[in-house]
């Protein structure tokens, strides 16, 4: 994500720069809807749009990585470690419309004991990968050049013994 607004003709992409974008296949037929919230400190107001729905159901991004520990009670969010900052920009995104069954999951993965192996929930696999983003922390992963994914089994490139790992999947 680019919440910040960089002017990237003063910071040009290089070669070496991973891009992501996500798309829909045309049988979920859902939008993608993001509305920001700036300027709050502590807890964050929970838009509008977003207040009836399971924490599980959309994903939030602070300052343009992903965010896996919240709580949101009575409309408000709070982050788990470091309070909202005036500066911080919080990007709330769900799928709008579309099919039933058509929506976004947050699914927490257990690496193997030396964290560079890990088996995908059942139903996610190499076949489906447009189904599922796969992070590692707060950070997206990027096939082949951060994991590889045979059958059901993710190697990630780098071990990953305490960190977080974690898919969003289009369910």
């Amino acid at each position: 994500m680019n919440p910040e607004g960089e002017d990237f003709t003063q910071m040009p992409l290089e070669s070496s720069d991973n891009l992501a974008w996500v798309t829909l296949d045309e049988a979920c037929d859902a939008a993608i809807e993001m509305e920001e919230v700036t300027g709050q400190t502590g807890t964050v107001e929970v838009p509008a749009a977003f207040t009836g729905l399971s924490t599980t159901d959309y994903l939030v991004f602070r300052n343009g990585s992903a965010q896996r520990n919240f709580s949101v009670l009575a409309g408000n969010l709070t982050p788990i470690g470091a309070a909202s900052e005036v500066e911080d920009r919080w990007h709330f995104v769900r799928l709008q419309g579309g099919a039933d069954g058509c929506k976004l999951s947050r699914l927490t993965i257990s690496a193997s004991g030396s964290g560079t192996t890990f088996s995908l929930p059942s139903g996610y696999s190499a076949s489906n990968q447009g189904k599922w983003l796969l992070f590692v922390n707060e950070l997206l992963q990027y096939p082949t050049t951060n994991y590889t994914v045979s059958g059901s089994q993710v190697t990630l490139a780098d071990p990953a013994s305490v960190d977080q790992i974690w898919i969003v999947a289009i369910v």
